[in-house]
């Protein structure tokens, strides 16, 4: 799922930039993640002068709504341009949002996972009425 693969990407920036102070380059460095691997983010990242470009090179690639793009957009083109306490706090806002969207994702495929084996009862009690 891409919002848990971002929430995971930034909430490792943040640990990168709080505890060791990197620099944008270096702040991907050391995370693997398959999700971003297959949307191309590390790719991009490599051949691009910046994370925001990097983002902006795949963004149409990403089912992500929206908000959660924009707010990915801005942090990515942020991140190198402000200072730190700055980049900290787009961190931890993105990180908060992401988290909401996450939260919220998970409860519509349950929903959605519940309402698929209701209709899948439903449809298999039908045939056996059909039959008899």
């Amino acid at each position: 799922m891409e919002y848990e693969a971002f929430f995971s990407l930034v909430s490792y920036m943040r640990i990168q930039i709080g505890c060791f102070m990197r620099t944008p380059k270096e702040l991907i460095e050391g995370f693997e993640c398959d999700t971003l691997v297959k949307i191309g983010f590390f790719e991009a990242f490599e051949t691009s002068s910046d994370m925001g470009e990097a983002y902006r090179k795949i963004k149409g690639a990403l089912s992500l709504s929206e908000d959660e793009s924009a707010l990915l957009d801005g942090l990515f083109s942020s991140l190198g341009e402000v200072y730190y306490d700055e980049s900290i706090r787009l961190l931890d806002a993105a990180r908060d949002e992401l988290e909401r969207s996450v939260e919220s994702e998970r409860e519509t495929a349950l929903k959605n996972k519940r309402l698929v084996s209701a209709l899948s009862a439903t449809a298999a009690l039908a045939v056996i009425m059909l039959v008899i």
